[in-house]
């Protein structure tokens, strides 16, 4: 994992998450979910080499991608929701708690659109590398507005 240069700014989450609202104003739901769903499943690495046997994180990204897809409920989205969080508060290590939170907010931008921007900015924190994860996650918004536009 790369480590932050001293050049490079610190990530504070709510001002990640107030940034990251700007960024993200334009989007439907449905482009929402898929990106939440991609992004903390970047993370997901950091909270499965340290609890392999725990799926809940997991989980809430499949959830997600199957409400985005229409195969679920959104109440079975937010269970899945709850149950990441959980695993998060069970974690011991910043990082895991970091991805299994931006997974758990992934699947809660099922109800409302409000959570898409603190599960990226969390993804950012599990990442370790947080202008590179900035980076990727600002060219996957301008990819889906470009094949929208189209």
């Amino acid at each position: 994992m790369r480590k932050r240069e001293a050049s490079e700014p610190m990530f504070s989450l709510k001002k990640g998450v107030d940034n990251l609202k700007t960024v993200l104003a334009g989007m439907d739901q449905n482009d929402l979910l898929l990106l939440v769903a991609e992004s903390a499943e970047r993370g997901l690495k950091n909270f499965e080499k340290y609890y392999p046997n725990d799926s809940r994180p997991k989980d809430a990204i499949r959830a997600t991608l199957d409400y985005q897809k229409g195969t679920i409920k959104m109440s079975d989205c937010r269970k899945a929701a709850f149950l990441a969080h959980q695993a998060a508060r069970n974690a011991t290590i910043p990082e895991a708690q970091y991805a299994a939170r931006a997974c758990g907010h992934a699947a809660a931008t099922a109800h409302t659109k409000g959570h898409a921007p603190i599960a990226l900015a969390y993804s950012i924190k599990a990442s370790g590398d947080v202008v590179r994860e900035e980076e990727w996650q600002l060219e996957r918004v301008k990819a889906i507005i470009q094949r929208k536009n189209a």
